[in-house]
């Protein structure tokens, strides 16, 4: 009785010593994935961060566009009135 104790108290050791070893190696996988993790959300976070830069510099663009575009719009108005107007005139003078 006392052989098989000690067998089975051997063969405990024996599976908690390659499990110590096992379990080792998936903390050093977990660590390597972890920490490559935390470089790809830092990337994605500076990424995110230059996209809303690139957003506001575009609004902005395209608010000055829109503008721009109202101004030649009322120029461009401004000026068929004009010949309108220059139309009129000189179809009431001949």
């Amino acid at each position: 009785m006392f052989k098989t104790f000690r067998n089975r108290m051997s063969r405990i050791i024996e599976i908690a010593d390659v499990n110590k070893h096992q379990n080792e190696e998936w903390i050093r996988s977990l660590t390597f994935y972890s920490d490559n993790l935390s470089k790809v959300i830092g990337d994605q976070k500076k990424s995110v961060k230059n996209i809303k830069t690139e957003e506001s510099e575009l609004d902005e663009a395209s608010e000055r566009l829109r503008k721009d575009y109202n101004v030649v719009k009322l120029e461009h108005n401004e000026l068929i009135g004009d010949l309108q107007a220059e139309i009129i005139r000189k179809d009431y003078i001949d």
